[in-house]
């Protein structure tokens, strides 16, 4: 299937697609206290720089 990616998207490959939400996840929770907590990590990080 020949997908087609709207103005200033960037495409990526069906193995690309497979890897997107890690197998650990299985609800919709599970991904948005993941999601959160890379939040607060990259948070952190980008503060800390100086």
């Amino acid at each position: 299937m020949k997908l087609i990616y709207p103005e200033r998207m960037t495409p990526f490959n069906q193995d690309d697609e497979v890897s997107l939400i890690p197998r650990h996840i299985t609800t919709q929770d599970q991904l948005n206290e993941w999601e959160q907590a890379n939040i607060i990590e990259a948070e952190q990080w980008l503060f800390a720089r100086r």
